[in-house]
């Protein structure tokens, strides 16, 4: 990369990635743009491209680095508010389904024809018998008022 390249944070480049095994190493650039507009989504234009006649793996690397600031993020607010377990069992078993919210909540239990096997209304926690299901994958969703949370559960 030349020095003005470096110098240069809406310069960017396309590479060809190495042909060997490992895959971490770069071929030759392939092309260049440099009407980018650092911070803005949208389009880049390459030059010499047009040698690309198949399909392949194209990584875009931005050859200068930016930094934010940005607020740290808790994750707190990206828990679900519901917990199901176990979400693969064996025929008999039992499904627990917890909650932290304390509303009236409803779980729903579906085979994959989107047939509802199950329908439950709780308050905090259930548990669902699996003693009559045959093996196969269910899909379940359980709600409150304002939380929704979808799910898959395998039998086995």
């Amino acid at each position: 990369m030349s020095a003005s390249d470096a110098a240069n944070p809406n310069h960017w480049k396309i590479f060809l990635r190495g042909n060997n095994s490992d895959g971490n190493t770069w071929g030759s650039a392939a092309g260049s743009a440099t009407q980018c507009t650092a911070g803005i989504d949208g389009n880049a234009q390459f030059n010499s491209l047009s040698a690309f006649i198949e399909s392949s793996q194209i990584d875009l690397i931005n050859i200068s680095v930016s930094t934010v600031d940005a607020p740290i993020v808790s994750n707190e607010n990206f828990e679900n508010a519901f917990i199901i377990y176990p979400t693969l069992l064996d025929a008999g078993s039992v499904i627990h389904v917890k909650t932290s919210l304390n509303v009236e909540c409803k779980f729903v239990l579906t085979d994959m024809a989107g047939r509802k096997i199950s329908v439950i209304t709780f308050k905090n926690e259930t548990t669902i018998s699996t003693t009559n299901l045959a093996a196969g994958v269910y899909s379940y969703s359980v709600m409150s008022s304002n939380e929704q949370q979808n799910g898959k559960i395998v039998i086995e």
